[in-house]
């Protein structure tokens, strides 16, 4: 499990939304590994949300500990949470994002290399210590 304070600007401004991703497209590719079916990057096809043959995936917590929110990854069980987004990577991780890449010639490309929660409100605000 890590856990770390949640992140303070300077000046202390409260940050009002978190978006939750992880790049598990990318590492499902063909060129990334050897466990088919293989995430068609280009398609979103065989793209999932935890890895073929895992029986569990890290996700992220928040906590009330050491006299403030605290975030967490590791997964559900964590002891003080207070919000565990769904209770799974597939729940808090969302649906695949689809990313536009530059290439040569001035064009661009798109491609699915994440899992995007979209923007959430964020559990531990400024003032929540």
């Amino acid at each position: 499990m890590l856990a770390r304070p949640a992140p303070e600007t300077v000046p202390p401004t409260d940050v009002r939304s978190v978006a939750l991703e992880t790049d598990l497209p990318r590492i499902e590719a063909e060129d990334a590994q050897d466990n088919p079916p293989f995430c068609d990057r280009t398609t979103g096809a065989n793209c999932v949300n935890p890895p073929n043959g895992a029986q569990f995936y890290p996700f992220f917590t928040t906590a009330f500990a050491h006299g403030g929110c605290t975030w967490q990854q590791g997964g559900n069980f964590i002891p003080q949470t207070i919000n565990h987004f769904g209770g799974s990577s597939t729940t808090e991780y969302g649906p695949l994002l689809q990313t536009v890449y530059p290439v040569a010639g001035f064009t661009t490309t798109l491609f699915f290399n994440n899992f995007n929660s979209g923007d959430r409100p964020n559990p531990c605000p400024t003032g929540f210590r």
